[in-house]
């Protein structure tokens, strides 16, 4: 459910018709402060890290006006000092489809470093295609890896491979399309009015996996063991308790596979969204994992569980937004947002628990006055969490938003339904 900030629309509202400042004090946003919001991460949260921890690339939304557009950057941070450089051009805006259907999201632009982290590969519409791009990590310059005949839709890379999936290819539609336009079409299932009055492109219907070795630049077929690297997720450290029980959050626990065994603390249950594995965190195995907590679940904490030993310890409880993260020996990286500051990249301390910015896109806002926020708390008769937000304008109280779906910073205007 949600968090302080879920009152977007009328947040940014608010903050941007603010009255002007006296001499001295911070001023109201413009709708140029806010047409000029930069956004990383994307709706899915992509953010990676060298296999050496040393660099992080996220992939930076910006918003061209003069094509009513959204344009898409690569930046490379240093995770040791927070240098940060531009290092390739990810081109425009690409809606996510759905059997043809153009849904309201952007395609999973996730990027991926190369083994020896010096490159980064990422997608890219280029020329009417979406192909792997792969861009040096110092700046000295990108360019196209894999152009194919069909749009690329995802891709996974090991070693000195890039497995690779595509859609049907495009001069096949291209040949559907203008076969309709002279000889008519079907009314079938493709054709649905409401949405085009042309039938559906049919981009599952040659759907293929494929698999680009970087060290020759041959490409092949891939086997069914190659395909199934497309599909592989992390280690799945939480299970149910009782696996014969249907319900929409049964019970869970965090399990270590190695041994077979289950976390015993009462912190090792409940609403637990994402795990790692670290196979020496100060000289031991340990299992990381991301967990919502508080009223309406609007804290996320993050834990430690040390299988050995037993011991469980949090490294951190916060209200802000943390999500993306990616662990390494120092800490986790991680994508950070709260009502007042969009979406920037920090690093958590493994000992501590401190919380250092690595990249902050948009440092501009620190200037701008922000509206006071009082939260209410409510629970309703059949035990449902939630809350809402009293926004004030000056010493004006602005209408009381019931927090009932996912909040989000103020360069994010969509809601979601929950969290995870």
């Amino acid at each position: 459910m949600l968090r302080l900030g879920s009152l977007l629309a009328s947040a940014v509202c608010a903050w941007a018709i603010s009255t002007s400042p006296s001499a001295g004090e911070p001023r109201g946003a413009r709708i140029a402060d806010l047409t000029a919001l930069r956004d990383i991460g994307g709706h899915y949260f992509e953010l990676a890290l060298s296999p050496d921890g040393a660099t992080a690339a996220v992939l930076e939304r910006r918003t061209d006006l003069s094509a009513n557009d959204y344009t898409y950057v690569v930046i490379a941070i240093d995770t040791a000092t927070g240098r940060t450089r531009e290092i390739g051009d990810a081109g425009r805006f690409v809606l996510r489809s759905d059997g043809g259907r153009r849904a309201g999201v952007g395609i999973l632009r996730r990027p991926q470093f190369s083994a020896d982290g010096r490159s980064v590969y990422y997608l890219r519409e280029y020329s009417g295609a979406v192909e792997v791009w792969r861009a040096a990590t110092d700046g000295s310059g990108a360019s196209t890896v894999i152009r194919a005949d069909g749009d690329i839709r995802r891709f996974r890379v090991v070693g000195q491979l890039v497995v690779f999936e595509t859609s049907t290819p495009r001069r096949d539609l291209a040949g559907d399309r203008d076969r309709g336009q002279y000889a008519g079409f079907a009314i079938d299932d493709r054709f649905t009015p409401s949405y085009s009055l042309t039938p559906l492109p049919d981009e599952d219907r040659d759907v293929r996996r494929w698999v680009f070795d970087v060290s020759t630049g041959q490409t092949s077929e891939a086997t069914p063991e190659q395909t199934e690297i497309l599909n592989a997720g992390p280690a799945p450290h939480v299970r149910p308790l009782d696996p014969s029980l249907r319900a929409d959050e049964p019970p869970i626990g965090v399990f270590d596979g190695a041994a077979n065994t289950q976390c015993a603390n009462d912190v090792c249950s409940g609403p637990i969204t994402n795990t790692w594995e670290l196979p020496n965190l100060n000289g031991e195995r340990a299992i990381v994992f991301r967990r919502l907590e508080g009223h309406a679940r609007r804290l996320t904490s993050f834990y430690v569980w040390r299988p050995a030993s037993g011991a469980v310890r949090r490294v951190l409880q916060t209200d802000e937004r943390v999500d993306g993260c990616t662990p390494s020996r120092a800490g986790l990286v991680c994508l950070q947002d709260s009502p007042f500051q969009p979406r920037h990249v920090v690093a958590i301390d493994w000992s501590s628990g401190a919380v250092r910015v690595l990249y902050d896109p948009n440092p501009q806002l620190a200037d701008i006055a922000h509206p006071r926020i009082e939260r209410f708390e409510y629970t309703d008769s059949e035990g449902n969490e939630s809350f809402a937000n009293l926004i004030y304008r000056g010493m004006a109280a602005r209408p009381l938003l019931p927090a009932g779906h996912l909040s989000i910073s103020v360069a994010r205007f969509p809601a979601w339904r929950n969290r995870r």
